[in-house]
């Protein structure tokens, strides 16, 4: 009995004894953590942005004051001049700017636009009767739709691609719309994202912005030196040298480019003729949160002829101009309500 006893003891002793490995032995296999790895690699992309860039406007209103500007007009056949001037004017602008599609790995814009410029131009001397009457009696409009593709391709590179077109037009009364009154504009670039501060990319662009059919190179760079200094450019477009004074209040100091080709139904001899605009623009502009995703825009500069000249051609070159002048430039400012994007 004493021996059983003791046996059973022995046993009871090493069991306790080799309970507690077991145990960490079986724990020890339960807690795998291989089965928490990732099982394939998460490929990561880039974004469209740097820090401290100026808020994409996905509405905005405003309306824009030119100061009078003297427009002397050149019959090229005949060498006759008429001097005429243009009288301030206030001119209505519109665009909408809105993601059909965000991801991360494609963003697609939709937009559009409108500006308006209701001429009232008045002759100082001579007799030469010139297009800048039918100018005079048919406000301009400018309207268009584009859309706007970002595609990352990976966490440094991407490709922007752009397509708009425009219907530029004065509607005279009793006038049906016309094809010829339409532009059609185009932009692609590569580009490299090489850190949150600095984009860059090279590419190609068909364009009207000085009221002529041009294709031009395109350098895109959008730059953040620091908290208060950055630029943002898409030369030969546009270029801005920016100042940040805090997260709702920025100043951007450059210049932009802006025209088109507008049709001008019996402009002149009952003859359909198109008016090649374009302009420079220099100028200071301010950026300022009201409230959210509202913000104030207020600009002020100069607007310089690019080109404001007549031909019967559509797309025509300096050789078809009929008639050309020599606007002179004039004082510029802009007030626009926006609904900027977060």
């Amino acid at each position: 009995m004493k021996r059983f006893i003791a046996c059973c003891s022995l046993c009871m002793i090493t069991l306790f004894a080799v309970l507690p490995v077991c145990a960490q032995e079986d724990s020890t296999e339960v807690e795998d953590y291989s089965m928490f790895a990732d099982a394939t690699e998460v490929k990561r992309y880039t974004t469209q942005k740097v820090l401290n860039l100026s808020a994409a406007k996905l509405l905005s209103a405003g309306l824009e004051w030119n100061s009078n500007s003297g427009l002397p007009v050149t019959n090229q056949s005949t060498n006759q001049v008429r001097n005429y001037t243009i009288k301030p004017l206030w001119m209505p602008r519109i665009l909408l700017n809105f993601p059909v599609v965000s991801n991360d790995k494609l963003i697609v814009n939709l937009g559009g636009q409108y500006w308006g410029s209701p001429y009232s131009i008045t002759a100082a001397t001579g007799s030469l009767q010139s297009p800048v009457d039918a100018v005079d009696a048919n406000m301009m409009h400018s309207m268009g739709v584009a859309v706007s593709i970002f595609k990352p391709l990976n966490e440094k590179r991407f490709l922007i691609l752009v397509a708009g077109a425009d219907l530029n037009t004065s509607f005279p009364s009793g006038q049906s719309l016309q094809g010829k009154a339409i532009t059609i504009s185009a932009s692609a670039i590569y580009g490299l994202k090489t850190s949150e501060r600095n984009m860059w990319g090279i590419g190609a662009s068909r364009t009207y912005r000085l009221g002529r059919l041009i294709h031009v190179p395109v350098l895109l760079w959008n730059k953040t030196f620091n908290d208060k200094w950055g630029v943002e450019m898409v030369l030969p477009a546009k270029g801005f040298v920016r100042r940040n004074f805090s997260s709702q209040s920025l100043l951007l100091a450059g210049f932009e480019l802006e025209g088109n080709q507008y049709l001008i139904p019996n402009g002149f001899n009952n003859g359909d003729l198109f008016l090649q605009r374009g302009e420079i623009k220099p100028r200071l502009q301010w950026e300022r949160q009201l409230k959210n995703f509202i913000w104030l825009s207020t600009q002020v500069g100069a607007r310089i002829n690019g080109r404001f000249n007549f031909t019967d051609q559509y797309n025509g070159k300096d050789a078809d101009d009929l008639f050309r002048t020599s606007l002179k430039t004039a004082l510029y400012f802009n007030i626009s309500l926006n609904l900027v994007s977060p």
